[in-house]
């Protein structure tokens, strides 16, 4: 009778669940725990191997969280997709964010898109088209970020870049090696582009300019420029070209 009771009890407590919360339980490869699972949009995704969804407004926990539409909420797992607009918090190895990010992106590898308005934190922060948005890129290698950058090695972004090397960056530049970089560059070496003119500020600065002027200052300037003025603030000063050269120190021009 007991044994009868307990099974009886366990069938209705299914169908109370079934009915009401209309949840979802599978133990295949794709096994998933959902809520309202015959619709477009989700609240809550729990999946062991792969998760796919549309849009998700709330939480998404699992090893592979792919999202097609639009997030608002967080994704938690090894690799975390979304390909519309990101808002909220992405926390995996690998992050990829589509359209639009607002919010964070925490993990070894993260990947944005488009723009951004938030904190991207990773070994390796990647970005494809960062030309708008307010953000915070740390890491160890940044690649195509924007606004404030700060690594041991940025390449091709935008706004405030902070490493010990920057190479073809633009904007205030300070690390100790800036190779090809456009805008203010401070650091100990400075290494100008040869179709951009820039300000160097260092120790050692190297300017090989052909298109536009260049503005040095430090111990050792050389500048090569031929269609452009160039201004040379430095111990020793070295300036070629046939236009209009400012120097101050000890100077060797022709």
């Amino acid at each position: 009778m007991n044994r009868f009771r307990l099974t009886l009890y366990s069938i209705n407590l299914f169908i109370f669940c079934f009915l009401v919360c209309h949840c979802a339980f599978a133990l295949t490869p794709k096994t998933t725990l959902e809520i309202f699972p015959n619709t477009n949009s989700e609240f809550f995704r729990f999946n062991l191997i792969y998760g796919e969804v549309q849009n998700l407004y709330g939480l998404n926990i699992g090893t592979v969280n792919e999202i097609k539409g639009r997030m608002i909420g967080a994704q938690v797992g090894i690799f975390n997709k979304s390909t519309g607009q990101t808002t909220g918090l992405q926390l995996a190895v690998i992050n990829v964010s589509g359209e639009k990010l607002l919010g964070i992106q925490v993990g070894l590898v993260n990947y944005i898109e488009g723009a951004s308005v938030g904190l991207q934190a990773g070994i390796v922060n990647l970005g494809k088209d960062r030309s708008s948005g307010v953000e915070l890129t740390i890491g160890l290698v940044n690649y195509k970020t924007g606004s404030l950058t700060i690594g041991i090695s940025n390449f091709l972004s935008k706004g405030i870049n902070v490493a010990l090397y920057n190479q073809n960056v633009v904007g205030f530049n300070f690390g100790i090696l800036n190779l090809y970089s456009e805008g203010i560059s401070l650091g100990i070496f400075n290494i100008g582009n040869q179709e951009i003119g820039d300000t160097q500020i260092g120790l050692i600065n190297l300017s090989n300019v052909s298109k536009k002027s260049t503005v040095q200052f430090g111990i050792l300037n050389l500048s090569n420029t031929f269609e452009k003025s160039k201004i040379q603030y430095g111990l020793l000063n070295v300036c070629l070209g046939k236009k209009f050269s400012t120097t101050i120190g000890l100077n060797y021009c022709e």
